[in-house]
């Protein structure tokens, strides 16, 4: 196992929308054009993909997040031809372009180790039906789960290039459980569960964070919790709803939709909440062992990170 939890790390920001930036609208491997989403941009143009995990070690991340969120077995099978040799391959092709990017890129001074995590990403995203914002997965089985999610656990388990298998954007109760019960065969490499929530005191689908605390504490052995995916103004009342817990948090800047352009964009939360107020305030918590961004973060919003880390 590494030693990556004995110190303080920046995540890396959002993928997709830092690639829509450098490629062309009318490039058929679009992110948003695609339901592999930026697995896409793996599959036809994966220096793209090398390019922004260079952009973010150049900003100061170390800890890169593979671009594999959208890349289970289940949706590359319902999504593409691949074989199963082939969906290898490309899983390995994420790593790939990550080592590259660290390889290639200029560091700062202090940042000895790049780290990789593995991204799993939740049913939600193979289901494909807005599931993240609400949590309902219907009447799915754990077994459905299970078969969901090993395939890939079982890939960067076995990689020595995957120091941490992280689990974005879990948005149900049932699917925390079950993740949390295939890890226990899975002994010998670290994994952070990352919940979202669209309110500070319930997980996604519901269920009230006090007894997902309650199922942590008897069942979690790291007491390392991911907060991913949600508006970085709720991040301050979700964890304190777990003051024994270490934190990997990698917020969005909030959305509101544009009904005149028909897009999501950040939200205005005035002066007072700003990005760099938050991180001040987050970086002064010991118990936040990991920073970084999601949704419409970019290289900007990391380095103020990184600048904050070292000022």
């Amino acid at each position: 196992m590494t030693k990556i939890f004995d110190q303080k790390v920046i995540i890396d920001g959002a993928l997709g929308t830092e690639l829509e930036k450098l490629i062309d609208p009318t490039a058929s491997y679009l992110p948003s054009k695609s339901p592999l989403w930026s697995g896409q941009v793996l599959i036809d143009a994966p220096q793209l993909i090398e390019k922004v995990h260079q952009n973010y070690i150049e900003s100061g991340a170390n800890l890169l997040i593979t671009s594999t969120y959208q890349l289970s077995y289940g949706s590359l099978k319902k999504h593409t031809k691949l074989n199963d040799k082939e969906i290898t391959e490309l899983w390995q092709n994420s790593i790939n372009v990550a080592e590259e990017a660290k390889s290639k890129a200029k560091k700062h001074s202090d940042l000895d180790k790049i780290f990789i995590a593995g991204s799993m990403g939740p049913y939600a995203a193979y289901l494909a039906n807005g599931s993240e914002y609400t949590g309902d997965y219907g009447e799915v089985k754990d077994e459905e789960l299970r078969n969901f999610h090993e395939p890939m656990i079982d890939f960067f388990y076995n990689n020595d290039k995957v120091d941490l298998i992280l689990f974005e954007t879990i948005p149900n109760f049932q699917e925390l459980r079950v993740v949390n019960e295939i890890m226990q065969k899975y002994p010998n490499k670290d994994y952070v569960l990352s919940i979202t929530c669209q309110t500070n005191d319930k997980l996604t689908d519901g269920t009230p964070l006090s007894k997902i605390k309650e199922y942590l504490d008897n069942n979690y052995k790291s007491k390392i919790l991911g907060i991913n995916c949600v508006d970085y103004i709720l991040v301050d009342k979700i964890i304190s709803h777990f003051p024994a817990y270490k934190f990997y948090i990698y917020p969005n800047l909030g959305f509101e939709y544009d009904s005149k352009i028909h897009q999501f964009k950040p939200k205005d939360h005035g002066s007072d909440i700003t990005w760099e107020k938050f991180i001040k305030n987050l970086h002064k918590n010991n118990n936040v062992i990991g920073i970084g961004g999601c949704c419409n973060t970019g290289p900007e919003e990391i380095n103020q990170i990184y600048e904050i880390y070292h000022s």
